[in-house]
This record gives structure tokens, sequence and C-alpha cells, in this order.
């Protein structure tokens, strides 16, 4: 199952003091504009949120594109990507 960590995309941004960038992420274009929040990866479009951090700066989250809710990870299962719960990763305990 493929997934996407936010702090995999926000934090090398960070340490280079960049909001908006292109790269290349497992051979599909990835599009990020930190200040507009969104990231494009391939033919996917993600929305973000953003929350003070406790040391200064912003923390990211996408949001989930298929419940709305904030999340630190997306997974694709079948086409579509989600949070944990959308997706059953996340089961009740």
């Amino acid at each position: 199952m493929e997934q996407l960590a936010i702090e995999t995309i926000t934090k090398p941004m960070k340490l280079r003091g960049i909001s908006k960038g292109i790269a290349e992420l497992d051979g599909r274009k990835l599009e990020i504009d930190l200040d507009n929040l969104y990231i494009t990866f391939g033919s996917n479009h993600f929305d973000l949120a953003s929350i003070p951090g406790t040391k200064g700066g912003n923390r990211y989250f996408f949001l989930c594109p298929i419940c709305g809710n904030r999340c630190r990870k997306l997974y694709k299962r079948l086409l579509l990507y989600g949070c944990g719960s959308c997706q059953k990763i996340h089961k009740t305990t």
C-alpha cells in the first residue's frame, strides 16, 4: 500500500527555508506550495492545513480527500488516497 507522509515533503523545505518547490518523487512530478496550502503529486491534488508550531513556524497536515480531516499520512488503496480511518488502516480497539 502506497503512503505519503507530510514530514517527508515539508521537512526538507523547512531546512532550506523555502515554501514552494517542484521536484520528482517516485518518478512522478511533485509540486508544493505551502503558502497556498496545496500539494500536487502526479495527477492527484491535496489540500493542506497548517497550525502554529510549538517552537515557532507552522505544522502542516494533509486534508483527507475523503472526509476532510487533518492527517499526517495519506494511504492509497485502489485508486484513492485517504487518511488511515477512511482507508480502514486505523482500527478501533
